[in-house]
């Protein structure tokens, strides 16, 4: 389940074309209440961080 929820988070981070939302506001809607086991969980799974998913957002 974590990392469905994981993926959708990515999803959301990289398809952000209005460059409003922030990691904690898509961690938030993914239902990622501890914003440093998220990171962790992310780059461990992606090979990067949450921010940097979100500065190569798809255009």
């Amino acid at each position: 389940m974590r990392i469905i929820r994981l993926n959708g988070a990515r999803r959301h981070l990289r398809e952000d074309l209005t460059g409003c939302r922030t990691v904690q506001d898509v961690a938030a809607d993914w239902e990622f209440w501890h914003f440093s086991q998220f990171s962790s969980d992310y780059r461990k799974l992606f090979g990067q961080s949450p921010s940097e998913s979100l500065r190569r957002r798809m255009y």
